[in-house]
């Protein structure tokens, strides 16, 4: 029997038995009838313009993020060393507060920062672009 995977969009032949019993109850399959092959084909097309234009956007906030400066203020003692570290998260959120749309995976932290004043982060996207932000951190 010839169905169509929901997940990928993908027809493949499978035993009838796997696929009402375990396909069709589950919502993973439906059958492969001609109007469901033209959804499926349509589901994929729409999905390589959404990339297409995720890959645009992405490129041009590589060119735009070098410019940014983002400014976090953490608590520290007078040698400007932090009461402990600023994580991912923290930072992220600071982007997010700019009115950047960046995930915490994208964030490439060498080590820990554990002081005060102006770092380089780099940030590496999904379509293998990268740039870099300066993080000026405040105590």
């Amino acid at each position: 029997m010839k169905v169509i995977i929901k997940k990928t969009g993908e027809v493949k032949n499978v035993s009838d038995g796997y696929a009402r019993n375990f396909l069709f109850p589950h919502g993973l399959a439906v059958a492969a009838t001609a109007k469901e092959i033209a959804n499926a084909q349509k589901q994929q097309q729409q999905k390589k313009m959404s990339l297409q234009q995720q890959q645009v956007i992405w490129q041009e906030l590589a060119k735009t993020l070098p410019a940014t400066t983002i400014t976090i203020h953490a608590r520290a003692n007078t040698d400007g060393t932090l009461f402990g570290s600023l994580q991912k998260s923290v930072i992220l959120k600071a982007i997010v507060a700019a009115g950047i749309s960046m995930e915490e995976s994208w964030l490439l932290l060498p080590e820990p920062i554990k002081k005060t004043g102006k770092q380089t982060i780099a940030v590496h996207f999904p379509n293998g672009a990268e740039a870099s932000f300066i993080l000026d951190v405040i105590s």
